[in-house]
C-alpha cells in the first residue's frame, strides 16, 4: 500500500485542469454570488449519488505493516482459503443469476470483506422490477426476486 500524501479537493483539481486549458472555471452551486458564475467552464456541485463515498478505505483492518521505505506499507488483512472463496463465489453467482439482491447483500455481509453498507439497495432497475412485479401480482407477499430479468451467462465454469 502506498502513502499517497494529503487528500486533494476535487473542486480545486477541476479548477486547475480548466486553468491549464487556458480557460477560467465558473463554480456553480456555491454561495459566492454572481462572481462565482463568471468563467468559461461551469463546475457544478451535484452532491453525492447513492453509493458514493467521500473517502476510500484502503484497508479493511487498521494495522498496516512497515517496510524499508517510509511511504510504502504492507496490508495484513483477513483472507479466505481458496475452497471457501470458491464456495462464496458460487453462491454469489447463483444470487446474481436470480437477481436476488437481498441474498447478495447478506452473502457480502457474512464474508470477511469488511462490507458495511450505509443504506439500502440503490439499484434503480431492481427497484423498478420489484414495483412492476408487485403491481402485476397484486400484493407484496412474495420474495423480492424479479422473475422477468435474464440471468447472466455462467461466468464461473468448470474450473471452479
Amino acid at each position: 500500500m502506498l502513502d499517497m500524501g494529503e487528500p486533494v479537493k476535487i473542486a480545486e483539481l477541476a479548477g486547475h485542469m480548466v486553468r491549464l486549458s487556458g480557460l477560467e472555471p465558473a463554480f456553480v452551486g456555491r454561495d459566492e454570488g454572481d462572481a462565482a458564475r463568471r468563467g468559461d467552464i461551469e463546475i457544478v456541485y451535484s452532491g453525492l449519488r447513492p453509493g458514493e463515498k467521500l473517502y476510500e478505505e484502503l484497508l479493511i483492518g487498521e494495522d498496516p505493516g512497515e517496510t524499508r521505505h517510509p511511504r510504502i506499507m504492507t496490508a495484513n488483512e483477513v483472507s479466505m482459503a481458496w475452497a471457501e472463496m470458491r464456495q462464496l463465489l458460487r453462491r454469489l453467482l447463483e444470487a446474481c443469476n436470480r437477481f436476488d439482491y437481498p441474498a447478495l447483500r447478506e452473502l457480502l455481509l457474512e464474508a470477511p470483506t469488511g462490507y458495511q453498507p450505509r443504506g439500502g439497495i440503490e439499484d434503480l432497475l431492481w427497484h423498478a422490477q420489484q414495483a412492476n412485479r408487485k403491481q402485476a401480482q397484486g400484493d407484496g407477499d412474495h420474495p423480492e426476486t424479479p422473475v422477468d430479468l435474464v440471468p447472466l451467462k455462467n461466468a464461473m465454469s468448470s474450473e471452479m
